[in-house]
């Protein structure tokens, strides 16, 4: 029986069987922060983190431009089934796969045309708040990435 930190290693010690599997993929994301730069080194390319809950490394945040991916096709791969009615609003289509990564499933979900407004409204909306608002005691001052996240005109 495989146990849970099996996937991990794959990701670690095989990352190019992963990069492998993603090759067909233009676009390409996950959801965690420590997996994001790892393939994105041993795949040659940018692989972002998109719609992570994590209160750590907040970083992506800056760097995804979401308006360039409106109207894309996104595919993310997890290590754990998708919950997909998480993630239909921010689409115009969602499927799910799973890819055999040596010997180990890992689960992949297409979503087919991002819709940038509801992203913004729905999502950086509430992680803007979440994580970049000030405590009503403390003085606000000039904060880049909370206009990094306000939407785009």
């Amino acid at each position: 029986q495989h146990k849970k930190w099996h996937k991990d290693l794959v990701l670690y010690t095989q990352p190019q069987a992963v990069c492998q599997a993603l090759a067909s993929y233009p676009i390409v994301a996950v959801r965690s922060y420590n997996i994001a730069p790892m393939l994105s080194y041993h795949c040659g390319r940018n692989i972002p983190v998109l719609f992570s809950q994590s209160q750590y490394g907040r970083q992506y945040d800056a760097w995804v431009d979401y308006a360039v991916l409106n109207h894309k096709t996104v595919v993310m791969l997890d290590k754990k089934p998708w919950k997909v009615a998480e993630f239909q609003p921010y689409f115009d289509r969602v499927r799910t796969e799973i890819v055999q990564i040596a010997g180990h499933d890992f689960y992949l979900l297409t979503g087919e045309g991002v819709k940038q407004n509801t992203v913004q409204q729905n999502f950086i909306a509430p992680i803007r708040e979440r994580f970049y608002s000030p405590p009503p005691w403390m003085q606000a001052l000039p904060c880049y990435r909370c206009n990094i996240l306000k939407p785009t005109p």
